[in-house]
């Protein structure tokens, strides 16, 4: 496995951690029922989904491509490139991780389904661009030092 889709991994492994912790606890508060225990299962869960996806589906090809097609430098534009990945991580991992929460929680057969799918995703959306914007980076600094490597766009 080449090392650039084990960093992909271990960063969608710890954003999926965050992004289960914070959906699953905006979920509770919505309820008026906060479970501990559930939120850390959930943020489990959520990161091995998170993992498997970041293995299957190149974040970094995508940002990269992305940025191509944008005409920005990862290396030069840091920010701007940032904002491209925050975008790109939001709308491949968030309907993934919306809709296994949604059909775990409330069902398929569920006549709400749709509309609790769609407003829960565009909450999450919301939710998951500013969390990728500020963890992502982050969190690839953490991936470098795991796989000694010194710097990662």
């Amino acid at each position: 496995m080449k090392i650039s889709r084990k960093i992909g991994i271990v960063v969608s492994l710890q954003m999926g951690l965050v992004m289960g912790a914070v959906f699953t606890l905006l979920s509770m508060v919505k309820t008026g029922q906060i479970v501990p225990i559930g939120i850390i299962i959930s943020a489990l869960i959520s990161a091995v989904i998170s993992a498997v996806w970041g293995g299957i589906i190149s974040m970094k090809g995508l940002s990269e491509g992305a940025a191509r097609l944008l005409h920005i430098n990862p290396a030069k534009q840091k920010l701007l490139y940032n904002v491209i990945e925050s975008v790109i991580g939001a709308v491949m991992f968030t309907p993934i991780l919306c809709t296994f929460f949604v059909i775990k929680n409330v069902g398929l057969d569920n006549p709400m389904f749709m509309k609790i799918w769609l407003s829960t995703l565009a909450l999450d959306m919301l939710i998951c661009l500013p969390l990728n914007f500020i963890f992502c980076p982050l969190f690839k600094k953490v991936a470098g030092k795991v796989f000694n490597i010194a710097s990662i766009n």
